[in-house]
């Protein structure tokens, strides 16, 4: 799977999808750490109200909360295949950084807007 899949691609479109209604007020500094890709493998995102940015360099913010993870992994938690609690259960998914944040994760982490589309019956 991850080979079919562009980190690029993929971190643009999770930033996108934050659930920026379900974070605490203010600026809000996460960094993705995407433990198996060599280049690419560490991204920040900037949020503030609807404002949502993507770093692939470190912005010099303070973290408030750390992601770590396979790609695999965070897209199966983006596309709803696996839970957030059931992906830390499983050490897939490290969350660290604002009590809040990590508790909240479930409610304000990415998800696909295609995630909810069930595959068509076989015919």
């Amino acid at each position: 799977m991850e080979q079919d899949c562009d980190v690029g691609a993929f971190m643009w479109d999770f930033h996108r999808t934050l659930a920026t209604d379900a974070m605490p007020g203010g600026e809000t500094v996460i960094h993705v750490h995407i433990i198996d890709q060599s280049r690419l493998g560490s991204w920040w995102i900037l949020a503030n109200g609807k404002t949502v940015d993507l770093c692939t360099d470190d912005p010099g913010h303070d973290v408030d909360v750390y992601i770590s993870a396979r790609l695999e992994c965070l897209v199966s938690i983006w596309m709803r295949d696996i839970s957030i609690n059931k992906a830390k259960a499983n050490n897939d998914l490290y969350l660290e950084g604002s009590r809040e944040l990590v508790q909240s994760a479930q409610d304000w982490f990415a998800c696909s807007p295609y995630s909810k589309i069930k595959p068509a019956p076989n015919i």
